[in-house]
């Protein structure tokens, strides 16, 4: 089998080349979205056009009054607690700030100026309190505004999502089987869940289908000690063989003779400073993942690393969580990292 089997149609590539364009171009960015509400904001209760980039959040031990400062007071010296508007939107303010939020244009304010300048005043203010600001994102609740936009995002991309997901894992595929990577049968078996039939062209039709249940492999998602990651695929094949597939490496996927091949593997990773940082990030998604997970993976993963000849039940290389309705499965990959 060759790689000219994976080329898609002329029409279909730019049928794929358009929606992917779509895809980008709908996706809502958050930090475009940030910026256009702060912008509003800043125009609305200043009447100028502020870079909310270039604007900064600026809070400070002590202030000392100022007639000529919009909120009466200006501080000198290096800032306690400093960034942009955009983060501040993002981070919101803290608890104590919303609870004595009379405090925050005496500490704090506004300004051009970054904070490595020595003097904030009358000339680098910009004329709006901080407690203005803070309403204005009680109002907002841009959380659930994002939130929001993601969710008709993801009601009007999903389809597009997965033909494109499994068309990426095609091209993958057939650029490990051209280096040598993949072998002539590997290749056909970790191609044969996401198409129907591997060695036709990979039409739009063929992408949208969902193939039916394949003897003789199974996939999971790659599980140690109950902590998994979404993002790489653990292919079981009926010999005995494994398939690691991580969309994001320079090798997407590697072959193992069997689990204790992949279990070496994982002992090598994890021994590895960089190649473990790596890997623990695609198990450690998400703030949730690191506040929950994060003590418990850590030290399977140290464990792992200085194990020699210890029984593979002692990683706690689990099943992972089988799925047959690959189709699905596989559009897991990246929208959960995002």
């Amino acid at each position: 089998m060759t790689t000219q089997s994976l080329k898609i149609p002329k029409t279909d590539q730019q049928l794929l080349r358009e929606r992917a364009k779509q895809f980008v171009f709908d996706y809502p960015d958050l930090h475009d979205l940030a910026y256009s509400v702060v912008s509003k904001i800043m125009l609305q209760h200043t009447q100028k056009v502020f870079n909310p980039d270039k604007v900064y959040w600026h809070r400070f031990g002590s202030a000392s009054s100022s007639p000529r400062t919009f909120t009466g007071w200006q501080h000198s010296g290096k800032p306690l607690q400093s960034m942009t508007l955009i983060e501040l939107l993002m981070q919101n303010f803290n608890a104590h700030d919303q609870e004595a939020s009379d405090e925050l244009s005496l500490y704090g304010g506004f300004y051009t100026d970054g904070p490595d300048h020595e003097v904030f005043d009358e000339r680098n203010e910009v004329p709006m309190l901080p407690q203005t600001l803070l309403a204005e994102m009680w109002t907002l609740d841009f959380s659930s505004l994002y939130t929001r936009r993601m969710e008709r995002f993801w009601s009007s991309h999903s389809e597009n999502f997965c033909i494109l997901a499994k068309a990426h894992y095609l091209v993958a595929a057939g650029n490990c089987l051209r280096k040598g990577q993949l072998s002539p049968d590997d290749f056909k078996h970790v191609t044969r869940f996401v198409v129907t039939d591997p060695s036709q062209p990979a039409t739009l039709k063929a992408l949208r289908d969902s193939p039916l249940v394949t003897p003789g492999l199974s996939v999971h998602t790659l599980d140690i000690n109950g902590v998994k990651t979404y993002d790489m695929l653990r292919i079981v094949i009926a010999d005995g063989r494994e398939v690691i597939y991580r969309p994001d490496a320079e090798q997407p996927f590697q072959v193992f003779e069997n689990e204790r091949a992949l279990y070496n593997w994982l002992k090598v990773q994890f021994a590895s400073e960089q190649a473990g940082k790596a890997l623990t990030g695609n198990f450690l998604r998400g703030e949730a993942a690191r506040t929950q997970d994060s003590v418990s993976f850590r030290a399977e993963s140290v464990n792992c690393s200085r194990m020699t000849g210890v029984p593979m039940s002692d990683l706690s290389i689990n099943p992972g969580h089988p799925s047959w309705v690959i189709p699905l499965f596989i559009c897991v990959i990246s929208r959960v990292r995002s």
